[in-house]
Parts: C-alpha cells; structure tokens; sequence
C-alpha cells in the first residue's frame, strides 16, 4: 500500500500535488462542487443523472471520480450516501452501482464504507464479489477487530476526532503524540493485528496537525489534508515509516463479545453520530445544488 493519501475531492489540488492515492467524503465533494470554477461540471453531471436508472449521487461519484482517476495512477476512495449507513442491502446495492458505472476502470475504486454493524456485513458481502472496502469512521478497538474478523480490505481511524473527544470529555488541551488518544488507537489496533496476523490495512484519517501525521506515518499508511500534504511535498514535514513489532496481551476476538463491547462505547457510538450526521447534511446540499441547477436547465 502506497503510505501516503490525499485527503480532497478538488481537481484543482490533486493536479498541482500530484498524489498517487485519493480518498474523498461527501464534505469534501461539497467544498469542492460549491467552487464557481466546477459550475459547468457540476450543470453536465445534473443532465446526466436525468432519465437514468442510477441515483444522482451515484453518477456524481462517477462523473467527480473518473476526472480525479485522470489525475492520479492509483487508489480513488468514494464515500457511500451516508443516509444509507444503516442498511446493508442498500449499501451493497449502491457499492456495485457505482462499481459498475467505473467499468474497466473499477478495479482502482475502493468503497468507502462507514463501520457500522450493518456496513461491516455489507462489505464482508462485497467482499466476495472482489469489491475492496475502506471501512471509514473507525472510533474504537472492538470496531477495528471486528472488521479484521472479517478480512476487510483496509479500516480508517478518526485519530483527529478521537483526540478531539478525550479533550473535550476530559478537559484537557493538548496531548503530547506518546499520550494522545487517537494515536494510541493506532497502536492498539497495529499490536492486535500483528498479533493475530491480520491483512486488514490501517489508514490514519482525520489527522489534524504534522505532529500526528508524523506519528501515525510510523505504524500505518496516512490521508492528509491538502496542508499537511503541501507539507510533506515540501518535505517540512518528512514521514518516517517504522514497523517495529508491538506485543499485546489477550484479545477479545469473538463476535458477540465485540459487538457488545462496540455497542457500549460511548466514544464510538456518539462520534458515529455525529459524523454520519455531517456528511448526511453535505450530500443534502449536494443534492439541492443539483436540483436547482437542473431546474435552471429546465428553465431555460
């Protein structure tokens, strides 16, 4: 796995920073749709979801997508509707449309899938039709072992978010990388995987600043904001890839236990929320900036 991932759905960014991998969310697709620069772009996508059998979202991931696949030789990670979160059969309906829309081009398309219960049986499904999985939103140790169970192509930890939360639970205003919760997750999560000879890909996401960036860098692969990434092209911020052995004690690794102890995560279960309801609300003003323009086009 290339170690390095730029986090953006912008044409513009990913052409002048020349990534080989890309992941993308439904925020990042809002940011950059709302550009007057894509106004054109985003017009032709609204008359080519007219009239068709896949969704609106659907041709967007694959209109938005097949221009960063010109940009880049590797990985494009597309977000499913999160509306769609909580349903297995949905998502694992949505996950082969937009596969099949990329055609030959497919096999470069990983599913990000959220790692909920009901996305982790989606993507064990998908899994047997040699649809790769990123299973993003990733809070807790239970979540990673059971997506791992399951032999899932890669999980992305929020270390950002995490850190976040402790801070704000706890009171506290900084940690130091040794101490920061996020990145403990990290490895904690590489300790149990090595220990039970896992493949399941680790990709440290939501990483907010080149302290975390550099730390996670030493124990898995990294999705960088158009900054930190500016910052490792310019080389301020070097990332130092280290696989050094981490030993671990007993683990949990029956489903029942894990899903017990994922349901009962505080952390887990409100960040799940949260984030899900955020990109719930950017595919909405996704949805509506579509809408009126094909209404504009109507008009006219």
């Amino acid at each position: 796995m290339n170690k390095i991932f730029l986090d953006s759905a912008d044409l513009q960014d990913i052409e002048t920073l020349k990534p080989t991998n890309v992941t993308t969310n439904p925020s990042l697709f809002k940011i950059a749709a709302q550009h007057q620069c894509y106004n054109n772009f985003c017009e032709s996508i609204s008359a080519a979801a007219s009239g068709i059998s896949y969704s609106a979202y659907e041709v967007f991931c694959f209109m938005w997508g097949s221009e960063i696949l010109k940009l880049i030789p590797g990985e494009l990670h597309l977000q499913l509707e999160p509306s769609l979160s909580h349903n297995s059969k949905a998502m694992i309906k949505q996950s082969k449309n937009i596969i099949a829309l990329f055609g030959p081009y497919s096999k470069r398309i990983v599913i990000k899938i959220p790692a909920t219960l009901e996305g982790i049986s989606a993507a064990t499904i998908l899994k047997a039709d040699d649809i790769r999985c990123n299973m993003t939103m990733v809070f807790g140790l239970a979540q990673a072992l059971l997506c791992a169970q399951s032999n899932l192509y890669m999980i992305a930890p929020y270390v950002g978010r995490i850190t976040d939360w402790h801070k704000h639970v706890y009171n506290e205003s900084s940690y130091p990388s040794n101490k920061d919760p996020g990145l403990q997750l990290i490895n904690q999560i590489q300790r149990a995987y090595r220990h039970l000879g896992a493949d399941t890909k680790v990709l440290a996401a939501s990483l907010r600043n080149n302290s975390q960036a550099q730390y996670a860098s030493q124990r898995c692969g990294v999705t960088l904001n158009k900054f930190l990434f500016e910052d490792f092209k310019a080389n301020k911020n070097p990332l130092y890839f280290n696989d050094e052995f981490l030993t671990i004690g007993t683990i949990i690794s029956d489903y029942k236990n894990l899903k017990k102890m994922f349901e009962a995560d505080r952390l887990t279960q409100e960040n799940l929320r949260i984030v899900i309801d955020k990109f719930i609300f950017c595919s909405l003003i996704l949805k509506n900036m579509f809408r009126q323009k094909t209404l504009i086009k109507v008009k006219k």
